[in-house]
């Protein structure tokens, strides 16, 4: 049974606005401490240290993410594969720079039979269903699934097709 990847969606540990409310209060707490030691903000040595500080912050869609949902297609079934580090997570420290190596789960029965009576609007609508059950039922309330280019792309893609293909 050969199966073949259609989707990768990221899952991470804070959605947009949370993260951004951390920054902006780690931030001004910064500047605050800048400001009591008398240094400029305008100061290049205080830009240098401002920009240290951050640094794991700039771009929230690459440091954040813990995990993938992996969504994949044979001839006749669609998978559903959740990838989390290899040790169980009981706090997430946001402002760390190590990595945390992800692994397969292997949970049970993440995957459904397309029949041959099944149309394609009905196969989208159930890798849909599928997908939102599997992140409230497998996911922490806390972490955020960024499924809009899924949700994009899942309202015009030909399933039949792709599953002869593969």
């Amino acid at each position: 049974m050969k199966k073949r990847k259609l989707f990768e969606i990221p899952v991470y540990a804070l959605d947009k606005e949370s993260l951004r409310r951390r920054v902006d209060t780690k931030n001004s707490r910064f500047k605050k401490r800048l400001e009591k030691e008398n240094v400029r903000n305008d100061d290049e040595i205080a830009r240098k240290a401002f920009d240290v500080n951050n640094f794991p912050q700039r771009v929230w869609e690459y440091n954040h993410i813990i995990g993938y949902i992996v969504i994949s297609l044979t001839t006749q079934d669609v998978w559903f594969e959740i990838y989390f580090p290899y040790q169980e997570i009981k706090r997430y420290c946001w402002n760390s720079k190590v990595k945390k190596s992800l692994i397969n789960t292997y949970a049970n029965g993440l995957h459904f039979h397309v029949s041959s009576d099944m149309s394609n609007e009905e196969i989208r609508d159930k890798t849909k269903q599928w997908l939102d059950t599997i992140v409230c039922n497998h996911l922490l309330r806390r972490y955020c699934v960024d499924s809009e280019a899924f949700i994009f792309i899942n309202t015009s893609l030909d399933y039949r097709k792709l599953m002869k293909i593969v």
